[in-house]
C-alpha cells in the first residue's frame, strides 16, 4: 500500500522539485499550495480538516513567507512561518506522523566560518531565520515529550525556474528578473559575498532520496559545499543577455544578510555517498531557458 505524502508549497520552487522526483509507485502525493487553495491554509483551522481527511503518513513542509520580505512584514512572516508550522507539528504529534521541515541556512546568520556544519553556532539575523530556528526548536524539544518522527533539512541558496520573478527572493532570481526587464542591476551588498548555490532539481532529487532512506531525528544541510561570489553569479547570468549592457549599482546591504554562507555537507555525504551536482553555468542556463519558453 502506498504511503501518503502531503507537501505544502507544492507549486513553489522547492515543493515542485520534490514532487518531480518522489516515486509515484511508492507514494501518493497530496498537494497544498496557495495557488491551488487560494490562501495560506496552513495557519487556519480548515487546514486541520484537510489533514484529518487525507491522513498523510508524511508531511513535507515547504511553504513559507519569503525571507526577503521578513524584515518588512515580520508579523506576516511569523503568522505563516511560525504559527502555520506549529499547526502542522501539533497535528503530527497527535497522530504520530512524520514531519519533514524545510528549514534554511538563514538559521546560521552571519558568521566568519568558511563552511557551516549542523553543529555550528546558530545566530539568525533576520525574522525569517528567527522563525525557522524557532520551528526547529519546537520540533526537537516537543519530540522529547511527545514522540513523533521528524527530519529537518537546512537548504542553502536554492535557485531555478520555480521562483516568481521578483526583487526579494533568491539572488539568481533577483538578477534574472532585472536582466529580463533590461534594467540596471541593483545589488544590495558587496559583490564579494559568497553563496552556496544549489539547483532546485538537485534539491528535489536529494530530498526524495532522504525520504526513501526513512531517516528520523536528523538535521541535515542541503547544499553543494562550494563557494561562489556574487560577482561570478552576475557574470554567468549576464552572459545570456548579450544585448543587455546593464550597469551594476551597489546599494546598501539588506539587514541581516550574511557575507558568507557555504555548507559543510559531510553529513549529507554520509547518507548520499555519490551525487553529481548541477554546475552553476548549466543550472542557470536551464533556468533561463525555462523562464523564457
Amino acid at each position: 500500500m502506498k504511503k501518503k505524502i502531503l507537501i505544502t508549497g507544492s507549486e513553489g520552487l522547492v515543493g515542485s522539485s520534490i514532487i518531480k522526483y518522489l516515486s509515484k509507485k511508492k507514494f501518493k502525493i497530496i498537494k497544498i499550495d496557495k495557488k491551488i487553495n487560494k490562501d495560506h491554509l496552513i495557519e487556519k483551522k480548515k487546514f486541520i480538516k484537510i489533514l484529518d481527511k487525507e491522513k498523510p503518513d508524511i508531511i513535507i513542509h515547504a511553504a513559507a513567507h519569503p525571507g526577503g520580505l521578513s524584515m518588512k512584514d515580520p508579523l506576516e512572516n511569523t503568522r505563516i512561518n511560525l504559527s502555520g508550522s506549529l499547526n502542522i507539528i501539533n497535528w503530527c504529534i497527535k497522530n504520530n506522523k512524520k514531519f519533514v521541515f524545510i528549514s534554511s541556512s538563514a538559521v546560521y546568520g552571519d558568521q566568519s566560518k568558511k563552511k557551516l556544519n549542523e553543529k555550528s553556532f546558530l545566530y539568525p539575523t533576520t525574522v525569517y531565520g528567527i522563525n525557522k530556528i524557532a520551528v526547529e526548536r519546537y520540533i526537537t524539544e516537543l519530540s522529547k515529550y511527545n514522540k513523533f518522527p521528524w527530519l529537518i533539512l537546512r537548504l542553502f541558496a536554492t535557485y531555478g525556474h520555480g521562483h516568481t520573478p521578483n526583487l526579494y527572493q533568491g539572488i539568481v532570481n533577483v538578477i534574472l528578473t532585472q536582466l529580463k526587464k533590461g534594467n540596471n542591476l541593483d545589488i544590495k551588498g558587496s559583490l564579494n559575498r559568497t553563496r552556496d548555490l544549489i539547483y532546485a532539481e538537485d534539491v528535489g532529487k536529494i530530498i526524495s532520496k532522504l525520504i526513501i532512506k526513512n531517516l528520523n531525528e536528523k538535521i541535515i544541510n542541503i547544499g553543494t559545499g562550494k563557494s561562489t561570489k556574487i560577482k561570478e553569479i552576475i557574470q554567468t547570468c549576464q552572459n545570456h543577455f548579450v544585448k543587455n549592457k546593464s550597469k551594476i549599482r551597489i546599494l546598501n546591504k539588506t539587514p541581516g544578510d550574511p557575507f558568507n554562507s557555504v555548507a559543510d555537507i559531510s553529513l549529507l555525504k554520509k547518507y548520499i555517498k555519490r551525487f553529481k551536482f548541477t554546475e552553476i553555468k548549466d543550472g542557470i542556463n536551464k533556468t533561463i531557458k525555462k523562464i523564457s519558453s
